[in-house]
């Protein structure tokens, strides 16, 4: 903020001596004034016939002497062609008004809607912004070339510590800070460039107290009333698209509406449901959270939401084009949408689709079409007859600021490179998280069974603490322990495909890890120089220790193929006492690589355990740092319905058929903890269709699912005699003996005959 403080005389003045002085020796300045000046005098001495003529009121309309309008500027031709209207407004020139205070105020408040009301047929948007314009060239004792409503706000809140609201107050404001400044200054004069003078004054105060938005990206004052320029943030730190809002801008007001007095979350989630009962809540959340980041049109105090400075103003005027500089600026995509349609146009859709797709690294066309859908409806952008898509005039305006076409979207890297995004911006560089409710909704569109409970009880293990974020996931092999892992982390950085993410890695366990080598590598000095050899985790634990507010997700898979304790001790100590992780034991960096890394409090790890006779167990140390979820239950039924909606041509019957053997199975196995898990049952439907498509007629149905048993399902059967173990292989002999799967049958008959002879038995013999 400015150093000045305009509550003071003291403020006011010393603008006055020690800016506003000086910049009357600018010989741009002098233009404005001597600009200003004349079109005031032309109205003062304007004879009957040249008050009412088109080529002065297109200057009162359009000219920017007094003040520009930005790049929202509203064409005013069919007005200004209006005899009526015309003889109308020169006859405010010589109305008799109140000399001064409520009175006058309350007079000039009845000209401006009228004015409104008047030329609401030439126009299909208020043209609030040009009327201010038109009464200060009418009324230059009162009405000032601030003429914007936010920026006429924002200097009376400087000079009295509040404003009111409403355009309509607009005069009421102007009056307030004339009266000031007499009162500090002295008269004005009355000739119209002392008037011009006083006026330009009150433009200074605002442009030196106004908020530096350099660092925030958004709108850059000018010397003048509406020369402002835009000033367009680094793509790392803009928002990548932004959601459709059902009702777009008035859902904003609403909301707006809502929390003028203050509101919690909840409450406004509560309010959001009653206004859109159609949407789930975590559609809500996700509009909510449009609003209050993407648009910046909420902040949080506390646990309460209150309308921003910049939603205030929206809630005030209801201007939708206060928007726009703000996702111009914040939110990628909308000045590539600009820069194409100033190159060409009209554009097809699916053109615009597909440049936006490739600018922003996106999948699918629901970004795209999103981005469309708001330009449109904030006055940038409009379909002709064609279905084509075109800048409107405010459109065109706005896009001479995009100078060249903007950088797309940096590609992920899928290597072991961290981001590559500069240090002194990365701890800038934010991330929304996803509600509970977003990532299950992600998971319901997928064709994997995953019940909702399970991947409830992974969020909130891996959130239940502020740095320690350690699962392991354990049970039945072919249950999607390590798929589950990949689509959490999709789900959490919302994208499809996990080539996309680059916050995720899968890193494969082997068994010959004796060290923490296999994870942070090592040095090596049998090179001419130190160097080292940096694993593709050490890089991935870098970044996050770089993007400190981007989540890291990854999986270590079969990890307790090698001894955990061994190859992951470092993290085992770092993530109790958040201490740093030791990478190596250099005193010095080698190769950029320091000794000791801090412990990352964004890191999520995700171990997936099979228990056998190839793996290890674990020792408390590490089970007293996780959280251990156990997958043992399939549900055939539930992947039969996913399965078959993944694979629309695979016969019903057959699937049918299928099916019900492998539930039949399922219920003898599960008890002793021997049956299958998804991938095998999938895989023994692949093999049964594949038979009924290009087997020849060699094997039947039966035959087929019998071979496919005894190829995939039985080989995993193993165990120790016990009764519950003998149970199970009688029951399962019956079910295929009389299931016609003699195959299987006869091979479940010998596994019993050598757990009775051996105590123990097992597929391979």
């Amino acid at each position: 903020m400015s150093e000045y403080d305009l509550t003071t005389p003291e403020g006011i003045q010393g603008i006055y001596d020690s800016e506003f002085k000086p910049l009357q020796s600018k010989d741009t300045w002098q233009g404005w004034l001597q600009k200003y000046t004349k079109l005031i005098e032309r109205v003062r001495t304007a004879s009957t016939d040249e008050l009412t003529s088109s080529d002065l009121h297109h200057d009162l309309w359009e000219s920017t002497h007094i003040s520009g309008t930005g790049m929202c500027s509203i064409p005013m031709t069919d007005a200004i062609q209006s005899n009526e209207l015309r003889e109308w407004i020169a006859s405010l020139r010589d109305r008799e008004l109140s000399p001064s205070g409520t009175s006058r105020i309350n007079e000039l408040k009845a000209i401006h809607d009228e004015i409104l009301e008047r030329t609401k047929p030439f126009t299909n948007r208020r043209p609030w912004l040009k009327i201010m314009r038109l009464l200060a060239a009418i009324f230059p004792n009162d009405i000032s070339c601030v003429v914007d409503y936010g920026k006429l706000r924002q200097l009376t809140k400087a000079m009295f510590g509040k404003a009111p609201a409403g355009r309509s107050e607009m005069v009421t404001m102007n009056a307030q800070v004339y009266t000031r400044l007499t009162e500090v200054l002295g008269p004005a004069g009355e000739d119209s460039e002392s008037v011009a003078k006083r006026s330009m004054f009150a433009w200074e105060l605002y442009r030196v107290n106004a908020e530096d938005t350099e660092e925030e990206g958004g709108e850059v004052e000018g010397d003048r009333p509406g020369e402002s320029k835009l000033r367009f943030l680094p793509n790392e730190r803009r928002t990548k698209g932004i959601t459709a809002l059902t009702g777009y801008v008035n859902a904003a007001l609403k909301v707006l509406d809502f929390v003028q007095n203050g509101a919690t979350i909840p409450e406004t989630i509560e309010f959001y449901q009653q206004e859109q009962p159609q949407l789930k809540e975590s559609s809500i959340k996700g509009h909510i959270s449009t609003i209050r980041h993407s648009l910046g049109l909420l902040r949080l105090d506390g646990t309460t939401l209150h309308p921003s400075s910049l939603g205030q103003k929206l809630l005030d005027t209801e201007d939708e084009t206060l928007l726009i500089p703000r996702v111009l600026t914040r939110i990628i995509g909308f000045d590539l949408i600009l820069h194409l349609l100033k190159e060409k146009s009209p554009r097809d859709r699916s053109d615009l689709i597909d440049e936006l797709r490739t600018h922003l690294n996106w999948t699918t066309n629901f970004g795209p079409s999103s981005l469309l859908a708001w330009a449109q409806h904030l006055g940038m952008v409009e379909v002709n007859d064609s279905q084509q898509y075109t800048l409107t005039e405010a459109g065109q305006e706005w896009a001479e600021q995009v100078e060249s076409r903007p950088e797309p979207v940096a590609v992920e890297s899928t290597g072991t490179d961290a981001p590559d995004i500069p240090p002194e911006k990365a701890k800038t560089v934010d991330f929304e998280p996803p509600s509970l409710d977003e990532i299950l909704d992600y998971f319901d569109t997928l064709p994997y069974v995953f019940p909702r409970e399970i991947i409830a009880q992974l969020h909130i293990a891996l959130h239940m603490h502020s740095f320690k974020h350690f699962v392991l996931l354990s049970g039945l092999s072919g249950t999607g322990k390590t798929k589950l892992a990949e689509l959490y982390a999709n789900a959490y950085h919302r994208v499809t495909d996990t080539k996309q993410n680059r916050f995720f890695r899968l890193v494969p366990v082997q068994p010959d890890w004796t060290d923490p080598s296999g994870l942070l590598g090592y040095v090596n000095p049998l090179q001419e120089t130190v160097t080292y050899a940096a694993t593709d985790f050490l890089m991935f634990l870098k970044s996050a220790v770089t993007l400190p507010k981007i989540p890291h997700f990854v999986c270590l898979d079969e990890m307790n193929l090698a001894r955990v304790e061994y190859y992951f001790a470092p993290f085992l100590s770092a993530m109790e006492t958040e201490q740093d992780v030791v990478v190596h034991q250099n005193d010095e960096p080698v190769d950029t690589i320091e000794p000791r890394m801090p412990w990352p409090r964004n890191l999520y790890i995700i171990g997936t355990v099979n228990m056998d006779e190839t793996t290890h167990a674990f020792s408390d140390k590490v089970l007293d740092r996780a959280f251990t979820l156990e997958f043992w239950e399939v549900d055939l039924d539930e992947f039969r319905s996913r399965f078959a909606k993944q694979h629309s041509g695979y016969p019903k019957e057959l699937l049918d058929f299928a099916v019900e053997k492998l539930n039949g199975l399922k219920e003898i196995l599960e008890p002793a903890h021997q049956h299958f898990g998804y991938r095998t049952a999938e895989e023994i439907l692949n093999f049964v269709a594949t038979n009924h498509n290009d087997g020849a007629g060699v094997m039947g149905k039966e035959a087929a699912i019998d071979q496919a048993l005894l190829m995939k399902a039985l080989p995993k059967i193993r165990g120790q005699d016990s009764h519950e173990f003998r149970g199970c292989l009688d029951k399962l002999h019956g079910f295929l003996a009389s299931n016609t799967m003699p195959r299987s049958a006869k091979k479940i008959a010998a596994m019993r005959a050598d757990l009775e002879l051996t105590g123990t038995t097992r597929f391979w013999r």
